[in-house]
């Protein structure tokens, strides 16, 4: 055997470890209609698992499926990976079967939802945009292991998680077709204005005593000047009439100090059926 052959038998021996790893770390755990909870350490251990759905018809259809990305807020970092079910989209998809409703023929029968958690730990070392490439990697997982569409993920986000949104919109350019922040920070600078050319959902409640509205609405502002679609502005939650599907852009500001601008947007199913009308091209 050469000697060169050899030296090399070593890495070849690592490199065969790692593939089978890779393909054990890919084998299908989802159940449809059915929240799973898979733990595993992502970037550096900062992410110990994420909540993943899979759409109750997905075991008697062919077709490819849209994934939803939740990121949850400050609430539900630590404890659990299986925590994360207690708020949001997770939990609805855990709690509220009633088929009858139109917002949960979409929410449960027409995405693919995958939920992150993040590990205790200091605000300032625990924001998803800093677990960018982490986060990607599980998408990338989703993508390679489920029927899923490349062409239609979605990020979605309440508060801490709605800054992550923001964020990993601008860490991540190309991954997304549309983002839902809500309720969260512009923490990440645009500097290449990647949200310009973004289908965006904002919900932000004008007087929010959290997370400030002015910024928001001032990048409405930046995006409409440079020639971006005009935003469509909401007061309310349910958009009066069904134009708001052709808008890309949708800014929801309720007049109130709360913070919570989730509750009611994800309760209803507009926001659901506004998402699946975007896709990123093929080409982007």
């Amino acid at each position: 055997m050469p000697r060169s052959f050899r030296a090399a038998c070593p890495l070849i021996l690592c490199l065969c470890a790692l593939v089978s790893i890779s393909a054990t770390a890919l084998k299908p755990v989802g159940r449809p209609g059915e929240l799973v909870t898979i733990e595993q350490p992502f970037g550096a251990g900062v992410i110990d698992g994420y909540n993943l759905y899979l759409p109750i018809s997905y075991a008697d259809s062919e077709k490819s499926y849209p994934i939803l990305l939740f990121l949850q807020g400050s609430a539900g970092v630590g404890g659990t990976v299986r925590d994360i079910a207690n708020w949001g989209v997770p939990r609805a998809l855990k709690e509220d079967r009633d088929m009858t409703s139109e917002r949960n023929q979409l929410l449960l029968d027409e995405f693919i939802v995958v939920a992150p958690h993040l590990t205790a730990g200091r605000a300032q070392d625990r924001q998803y945009y800093d677990q960018a490439e982490a986060i990607d990697t599980i998408l990338r997982s989703v993508l390679a292991t489920y029927r899923a569409d490349a062409q239609r993920v979605y990020a979605t986000g309440l508060s801490r998680g709605g800054t992550g949104t923001w964020g990993l919109a601008v860490r991540l350019p190309g991954r997304f077709a549309a983002i839902v922040p809500i309720g969260g920070e512009l923490d990440v600078a645009d500097e290449n204005n990647i949200l310009h050319d973004l289908p965006m959902w904002i919900a932000h409640n004008r007087h929010d005593d959290v997370a400030p509205f002015e910024p928001i609405e001032a990048l409405t502002r930046d995006i409409e000047a440079a020639g971006g679609t005009p935003f469509y502005r909401l007061t309310e939650h349910i958009p009066p009439c069904p134009c708001y599907l052709k808008c890309a852009r949708i800014l929801t500001s309720v007049d109130t100090e709360e913070h919570d601008a989730w509750t009611r947007l994800y309760d209803h199913p507009q926001v659901f059926r506004w998402m699946l009308k975007q896709k990123r091209p093929s080409n982007a």
